[in-house]
């Protein structure tokens, strides 16, 4: 899966940033990155087995 989005906060700490990223109609990614690699707009791949999804009403895992 190949995906654009738009950066609209980042957290540092430190080494490493979190960042969160909207992309699609109303979808948020919040992943950690090296500082020094955050831009405004960002292009991302992942495989299915590789994420973590989380319901954001009830803020549970979505289990596959």
């Amino acid at each position: 899966y190949h995906f654009v989005g738009t950066v609209n906060l980042t957290e540092p700490l430190g080494d490493e940033t979190i960042v969160f990223i909207d992309y699609g109609d109303d979808e948020t990614l919040i992943t950690k990155v090296e500082s020094s690699h955050v831009a405004d707009s960002v292009a991302f791949d992942f495989k299915r087995g590789g994420v973590i999804l989380f319901d954001s009403g009830t803020e549970e895992q979505i289990k596959a």
